[in-house]
């Protein structure tokens, strides 16, 4: 199993977990925040994202530095599917 691999199912364990506090399965309202907290997450790091593309091409020291954040960022970031499997397993199984 790769990094990227490792985190997600990390990322997800943690999720479980935190379903299998609440009784029965995940409320309506914690299923919301969750859904809310993606888009949140998502649209902070679209626009994060836009920003270092739009800076990379003004400076000539650090261009491969922002290069390299924006392809950690790609390996690093939660895949919203995934995300989305974890918030219905949670419904059902809390």
């Amino acid at each position: 199993m790769d990094a990227r691999g490792a985190y997600e199912r990390e990322v997800l364990s943690g999720f479980a977990r935190l379903a299998g506090r609440c009784a029965p399965g995940l409320s309506d309202a914690d299923r919301d925040r969750e859904y809310r907290a993606q888009q949140l997450f998502y649209g902070a790091l679209d626009r994060f994202r836009g920003a270092v593309e739009t800076a990379a091409p003004l400076t000539e020291l650090r261009k491969h530095a922002l290069a390299v954040l924006l392809s950690g960022l790609a390996d690093a970031t939660p895949n919203r599917t995934a995300w989305d499997e974890a918030i219905a397993e949670a419904i059902h199984h809390g």
